[in-house]
């Protein structure tokens, strides 16, 4: 990789939120979305309604059916959203270590008892450490992950000498429910086109949706800039 954050992923994610000028209600999950002729209401868990003229919704394949829509989203949209992809419920580990590893180097675990299937070395991180990247099992528990992260040493004949090791439990977020899904087979002739049409007033948009870069946060940018140039064309 040539180009790096230097304070890292989550520095991004705070400047783009401390650029952001608008409300943000946090603990407020989405239970439905209602639309009438010129406005859209939403609904949220704590009970409270928003009425907006457009709905900009961001949410992930894996949980835009958790959320009610009326009227209801066109029978290929659900069927999309339903069946079209099988959602990747496992978690990814970033681990440090003290060994220089090349950047791009790819670590395979299957066939193993290791609780994961795959990772990759991510290139340097600070000084005479290299970051790796690894996905672990749908049935691996890293919630008990003393013994899991330990197992990491076993990667590299002479050990990989790890400093520090981060994760998230995507399988048990419930607002993404794993990581980026995984699509089926005919998933972009059968349903590609139809899920980036807005469900008239709400507006689909994410990497999940993005053209190229799906999963990742440059997907995200591009998709972004695709529903904000139609809705400022809708206006």
């Amino acid at each position: 990789m040539k180009y790096k954050i230097s304070d890292g992923t989550t520095s991004l994610a705070l400047a783009i939120l401390n650029d952001f000028q608008g409300d943000r209600l946090l603990s407020s999950p989405v239970k439905a979305i209602h639309q009438a002729h010129d406005h859209c209401n939403v609904l949220l868990s704590t009970g409270k309604e928003i009425k907006t003229s457009t709905v900009f919704s961001t949410v992930p394949f894996n949980v835009a059916m958790t959320i009610e829509y009326s009227p209801p989203l066109s029978d290929l949209k659900q069927e999309a959203f339903s069946t079209g992809f099988i959602p990747a419920s496992i978690d990814k580990i970033l681990a440090t270590t003290s060994r220089n590893l090349e950047d791009g180097l790819e670590i395979n675990c299957e066939g193993s008892s290791l609780p994961y299937i795959t990772g990759f070395a991510d290139g340097p991180h600070r000084k005479d450490q290299s970051l790796i990247t690894l996905l672990s099992r749908p049935d691996a528990n890293l919630d008990t992950c003393d013994e899991n992260l330990g197992l990491i040493e076993n990667l590299h004949p002479d050990g990989l000498g790890l400093k520090s090791a981060y994760a998230h439990l995507w399988s048990k977020d419930p607002f993404a429910r794993g990581v980026m899904p995984v699509r089926r087979p005919g998933f972009v002739c059968n349903y590609f086109e139809e899920l980036r049409k807005p469900h008239e007033r709400v507006f689909f948009c994410g990497s999940d949706f993005a053209d190229g870069w799906r999963g990742f946060i440059s997907g995200a940018f591009e998709d972004s800039y695709r529903v904000t140039r139609e809705i400022l064309n809708s206006c």
